[in-house]
């Protein structure tokens, strides 16, 4: 099982240290911290190491697919020989998105956006793609969005999916990155032993991407790592965040939207 909630199992079939170097990059530190080989290179096999049941595979989750073209032909094939299985894409290079559209049908695409300046190039790259589902995930959530394009997608039907969520880690590295990039972001402890450690996104800024997907009739996707964030909500704004008492909205495209 994956830790990623919106996924059963992650897939990685391009090993190595992802050139694209984001400062919060969990697999980068997962990879220097175990000493693992850094080269880049392709193992296409791990595709074929899935479950016979069908389930949601996230393929890349510790690397920018898009940045290799010559060898993501093979990994759709891949994809083509299982669909019975949903195949779920995320990439912070929308711009890559149109030339390798239609997607498999059984492929859901999405683009990372962590502030408002990643929203537009996001639309522009998913708004005529062909694919199971298109998504943008908010993870992790650094400054407000103007969500005006997102309340838009209710016409233009350009978007299937949101995800929100805050950014994780060791508190160390967390505390450095508050002082040196992000100081509107709250650091808080999400265990109790404090192994692990969160960024925490404003809630006015989550409850603006909420409002605007819920007018839109999009579902919405709300990480674990935002628990504590939604517990500071108010009575009233409670269906914004929470499927019931105790857990938070986590939807996925394709089951009953709850607005």
């Amino acid at each position: 099982m994956s830790k990623i909630e919106w996924t059963d199992i992650t897939r990685n079939p391009i090993k190595g240290k992802c050139p694209t170097a984001c400062p919060y990059c969990y697999a980068r530190a997962i990879y220097d911290e175990n000493k693992w080989d850094p080269d880049i290179r392709f193992r296409p096999e791990v595709l074929d190491k899935i479950p016979r049941k069908p389930c949601r595979i996230f393929v890349g989750s510790t690397m920018e697919l898009f940045l290799f073209p010559e060898w993501l032909p093979v990994i759709f094939e891949k994809c083509r020989h299982y669909p019975e299985h949903t195949f779920i894409f995320l990439t912070k290079q929308p711009q890559e998105l149109p030339q390798w559209s239609p997607f498999p049908r059984n492929c859901e695409v999405g683009v990372s956006v962590t502030n408002d300046d990643m929203l537009k190039p996001a639309f522009d790259g998913l708004y005529d793609i062909e694919a199971k589902a298109t998504f943008i995930s908010f993870e992790p959530l650094l400054e407000h969005i103007n969500t005006d394009v997102i309340w838009a997608a209710q016409y233009s039907k350009w978007l299937d999916w949101v995800i929100i969520g805050a950014m994780t880690g060791r508190k160390g590295k967390l505390l450095q990155l508050q002082e040196e990039r992000y100081p509107q972001l709250r650091l808080e402890k999400l265990d109790a032993v404090g192994r692990k450690w969160t960024l925490l996104p404003r809630l006015e800024w989550v409850k603006d991407i909420v409002q605007a997907a819920d007018g839109a009739g999009i579902p919405v996707f709300l990480k674990d790592n935002l628990y504590k964030l939604a517990m500071d909500r108010p009575a009233e704004d409670h269906d914004l965040y929470w499927e019931d008492l105790a857990n938070l909205r986590q939807e996925i495209p394709g089951k009953e939207v709850m607005v």
